[in-house]
């Protein structure tokens, strides 16, 4: 508001006349300007919570996908392992069962405690004791009547397993021929 008075220069004053003046406030402290500030700061604040929270989810689909992939390669590796492992285990049967049957043919080339009894019933009670380390060994022993001659062989062959396992055939055939074939009952010579 301006007020203007007149004066004589006699301290007498005439009317005062008023004035108001409006100034109008620059545009950033206007109401309209100050909403609109508030209002970009929300919409901001609003796209940027938006952006981020849409580049979460492309990292999500990223890694769900980086996990799905190694869980099928994973699954894929378990079943080979699977695959694998079941081979093994039937090669193995096998194998066992070949050694088992391989045991059968080898104790069946040892004499028994039955002929074992027979042939000493009048000298001694005899017991055979025979335990390989393996399935199949490379030992044996040999308990034979040749003409009246008892012999007796006890035999380690080099090796267990299956490589003793052939020694063994091997030695109990030639201690046989040696004694049966050639007639050789003398220890030194045999």
């Amino acid at each position: 508001v301006f007020e203007l008075s007149v004066s004589d220069g006699r301290n007498n004053f005439g009317e005062v006349i008023s004035y108001q003046i409006y100034i109008k406030p620059p545009f950033y402290q206007t109401w309209w300007f100050n909403t609109l500030i508030v209002i970009a700061s929300l919409l901001a604040i609003y796209g940027l919570i938006q952006l981020r929270i849409r580049g979460v989810k492309e990292q999500n689909t990223i890694l769900e996908t980086k996990v799905a992939d190694r869980t099928k390669e994973l699954n894929q590796k378990s079943s080979e392992l699977e695959n694998s492992n079941n081979e093994l285990l039937h090669k193995s049967k096998l194998i066992n069962e070949s050694l088992e049957y391989a045991k059968k043919i080898q104790e069946s080339i040892l004499p028994s405690q039955e002929y074992l009894d027979k042939q000493f019933a009048e000298v001694v009670t005899t017991a055979a004791i025979y335990l390989p380390k393996d399935i199949v060994s490379g030992d044996f022993y040999l308990f034979t009547n040749y003409k009246g001659t008892i012999l007796i062989a006890a035999a380690v062959c080099t090796g267990h397993g299956v490589s003793g396992a052939f020694m063994r055939l091997i030695g109990n055939s030639l201690l046989k021929d040696t004694v049966k074939s050639q007639g050789i009952t003398n220890p030194l010579e045999v």
